[in-house]
């Protein structure tokens, strides 16, 4: 994932270097215009946040996380530890799975997990990024959607079901569970970023800008943060605010790539 990580950033530090070019010429015939004074009549072109991933790393299952256990008053205690250790020794091997490229063992693993308790959420939500990482969104959005029925406040399968919503195409919902994100995890700044991103795809500028801003607040090294909000500066014809965080984003890219 390092690589594709890798090969995005040159993307995007090629695309800023024309960008400013582009722009420069501009600044040279035209005045700058205000937001107050110009309504936003193009569209934009927009990098995707490359954010990677994550699964949930292995977490001790006691006899009160198993449901089985919960249910069962009846097992020994032996049973019981024999149970948490069967659970744990799947997930982690559903972990070391993922890590290795291992996607289908991996999957595997977790439904192991999940056949020995139903309700542990962690499972349910690390399935489903595998099923993301190999395109098969359908089965990756009930898997987070499991994960968030059992855990409703577990922000990071809000952001990943947001994520499979927004390239499914169904805007409204990657809002509302990018926003549910952010309720739980005010900090979330890629949640901030991305949101931001699809305000922007629908033409919703001002909330892009407001979102994108403040995801540079949380992360003031946010390379093709400053990329964005450059492109969406372009959509009110504010082109020496483009130029700034276009250079700028030239610069943390630049920086990246030593």
């Amino acid at each position: 994932m390092k690589k594709s990580s890798l090969v995005l950033n040159i993307y995007v530090f090629c695309t800023v270097i024309t960008s400013l070019f582009f722009i420069g010429c501009l600044e040279n015939n035209e005045e700058v215009i205000t937001t107050e004074s110009i309504e936003p009549t193009v569209e934009v072109e927009i990098t995707p946040v490359p954010h990677e991933l994550q699964i949930e790393e292995i977490t001790p299952v006691s006899k009160n996380k198993s449901s089985l256990e919960v249910n069962d008053v009846n097992k020994k205690d032996d049973d019981a530890k024999n149970l948490s250790d069967t659970i744990n020794k799947y997930f982690l091997s559903g972990n070391n799975n993922y890590d290795l490229g291992k996607y289908e063992e991996a999957i595997k693993d977790y439904t192991e997990v999940i056949k020995i308790d139903s309700v542990y959420y962690k499972a349910y939500h690390n399935r489903g990024v595998v099923h993301d990482l190999l395109g098969d969104l359908d089965k990756a959005l009930s898997d987070y959607t499991a994960a968030i029925m059992l855990y409703p406040t577990y922000d990071q399968a809000y952001y990943n079901r947001a994520r499979v919503y927004g390239r499914r195409g169904q805007s409204d919902k990657s809002i509302e569970d990018y926003t549910q994100a952010i309720a739980i995890n005010p900090q979330y700044q890629d949640a901030y970023h991305n949101r931001g991103i699809i305000y922007a795809e629908r033409g919703q500028f001002e909330k892009a800008l407001s979102d994108v801003s403040y995801a540079i607040e949380l992360n003031p090294l946010d390379g093709i943060a400053y990329y964005n909000r450059g492109k969406i500066y372009q959509a009110f014809g504010m082109n020496k605010e483009s130029v700034a965080d276009l250079q700028k984003a030239q610069d943390i890219l630049s920086k990246e790539q030593e």
